[in-house]
């Protein structure tokens, strides 16, 4: 009984398969370059409001001197933060996009050691007209 040994044969590799390799590569490569018009992608911004916003009425019926209590009871907001290393400052924000445009108001109270106001500050640019 004469054996031959069995010889397994490599597979070539068939240049068909290469180039339907090169073309997919080809087409992932070239995918984003088209002469159709692309579409544009914008990101609209929402006209969201966040934060505390105080209307002018209710800044009025904040006077140096007041308690924490009284301002709290007189305004009816709480404020947005509160400073981390004590409880003196307090902040009251609010922004909003407005047609692509940031509308702010920033109020910030100081008080002391006894919880009275002793200053407070506006920032914003906030047109007075715009909430009611």
């Amino acid at each position: 009984m004469d054996k031959k040994p069995h010889i397994k044969l490599k597979k070539k590799w068939n240049p068909f398969n290469r180039i339907h390799i090169y073309y997919y590569i080809w087409i992932l490569l070239n995918s984003n370059c088209s002469s159709i018009n692309q579409i544009n992608y914008h990101l609209n911004y929402l006209n969201t409001k966040q934060g505390s916003y105080l209307q002018s009425q209710d800044i009025q019926k904040i006077r140096i001197g007041m308690t924490k209590s009284e301002i709290l009871s007189n305004i009816g907001i709480t404020p947005t933060l509160k400073n981390c290393f004590g409880s003196n400052i307090w902040y009251y924000i609010y922004h909003q996009y407005i047609n692509g445009k940031l509308q702010y108001q920033t109020v910030i109270l100081t008080f002391n050691n006894n919880d009275i106001l002793t200053d407070f500050n506006i920032l914003n640019n906030i047109k007075k007209n715009n909430h009611n």
